[in-house]
């Protein structure tokens, strides 16, 4: 529950992305119950290539003051809507690169033979 500048409203968000984050999305409405107004927010981005693809869009309703005309306060009711496309050129690698398990074992291997070993006592020498 929330409030709309009207009054009390009920808001809802989703979000998510797929198992390698490529596209993502996000989506957030508000119902207002003085007025029935529906607010909306949607974004979406996809991440696949080199120059990300992002595109979001919304849709409000609000009260606004603040105006003075003639020395009358005046106020009205917003109606918004707008978008915004956009491409960045970000090179972003979403996971980190994580090496094959058997290319750990063999780089413990050669480092167990790189360890520095205590020098030989004089008894062995002799």
């Amino acid at each position: 529950l929330t409030n709309d500048g009207f009054g009390p409203a009920l808001g809802i968000t989703v979000s998510g992305e797929d198992m390698a984050g490529w596209p993502r999305y996000d989506l957030r409405a508000m119902l207002g119950f003085s007025r029935a107004d529906l607010n909306v927010r949607a974004a979406y981005s996809y991440r696949r290539t080199p120059v990300i693809f992002d595109v979001s869009g919304f849709r409000s309703v609000s009260p606004r003051g603040g105006l003075s005309v003639g020395g009358q306060e005046l106020s009205w009711v917003e109606h918004a809507v707008g978008g915004v496309p956009g491409l960045l050129d970000e090179l972003e690698c979403p996971r980190p690169f994580v090496p094959h398990p058997g290319w750990l074992n063999h780089i413990e291997r050669d480092a167990d033979k790189n360890k520095s070993r205590p020098p030989a006592s004089k008894e062995a020498k002799a």
